[in-house]
């Protein structure tokens, strides 16, 4: 079983004009990095396309618009990435943070580079009254600035979630079609890729890389693609939510015999206080 990203499309090509739009279908692939983002532009390339004439969408249908898992605490929110469809750098971002003179401001460099967020610089250069060093954003809303504050004295590296993961898939995509020298109308949007679209290239991601992940790292963003790409795959059709995963997963558990009063599952990574499970359970899985 893999877990694909397509790159479809609608209309015609003629020469090396794409007369029609692009659209970036997710499948909740929580690995898809830079390498994967060049094998989208070869998709390209190979096709000799190098302008379309119409828009760009993404397609996220495939799961419900619940940023968390039911059950979740507000707080996770500062280290667990929201998960999409679309995915990039494993949604959060990364930065080093390098001091400067003395009282001025320090460098920051973030990795991937987008125009997705901002960077709010506040640090001082061995300054102690600045306070102690911190990376925050604002968790109670959909602002993607990122604050970097305090005195910093050596070089850190922190590492900070992102509110919408597909923003950054988007922007990405859009900076390489500009360093490829790919002309195009713009982004469109979000919306459902059509039935009729043609398959430009796929990415198939083994879903044995993101089972490694998701257990040997016991990593939560990969657990959670797992449960949604089971919820997706049950349901048949888009907009997949918790409830779709906690269905397919309790069908499982009816098929071994378990009684239903034994377990509750609400999510994939085991973050939500509402998962509860008895040592019986555990012991037949």
């Amino acid at each position: 079983y893999t877990i694909p990203t397509a790159l479809c499309y609608d209309g015609t090509l003629n020469d090396s004009i794409l007369q029609g739009n692009l659209y970036i279908r997710g499948g909740f692939d929580p690995e898809f990095g830079g390498r994967d983002m060049e094998k989208l532009m070869q998709f390209l390339f190979g096709q000799g396309i190098r302008r379309i004439e119409g828009a760009i969408y993404a397609d996220i249908s495939l799961k419900d618009t619940l940023p968390y898992g039911i059950g979740w605490c507000w707080d996770d929110a500062l280290y667990q990435p929201v998960l999409s469809p679309l995915m990039y750098h494993k949604g959060y971002l990364s930065l080093r943070v390098t001091p400067g003179r003395t009282g001025e401001p320090a460098q920051i460099s973030v990795t991937p580079e987008s125009d997705s967020y901002s960077i709010d610089n506040r640090t001082r250069t061995r300054h102690s009254p600045s306070g102690p060093f911190r990376v925050t954003r604002n968790l109670f809303s959909s602002d993607s600035r990122i604050t970097v504050s305090g005195n910093i004295t050596q070089e850190k590296r922190e590492t900070i979630t992102i509110p919408r993961p597909q923003e950054l898939f988007m922007s990405v995509f859009l900076q390489q079609l500009k360093e490829k020298g790919i002309r195009h109308s713009g982004f469109g949007g979000y919306v459902e890729c059509p039935d009729e679209a043609i398959l430009l290239g796929e990415i198939r991601r083994p879903i044995e890389e993101v089972v490694h992940r998701a257990l040997k790292v016991s990593d939560n963003l990969s657990a959670e693609a797992l449960f949604y790409r089971l919820a997706a795959h049950k349901k048949g059709k888009p907009y997949a939510s918790s409830a779709d995963g906690t269905k397919a997963v309790n069908t499982l558990m009816l098929e071994m015999g378990l009684d239903a009063d034994e377990y509750s599952i609400a999510d994939g990574s085991g973050l939500s206080s509402y998962n509860y499970i008895s040592a019986k359970v555990l012991t037949e899985f």
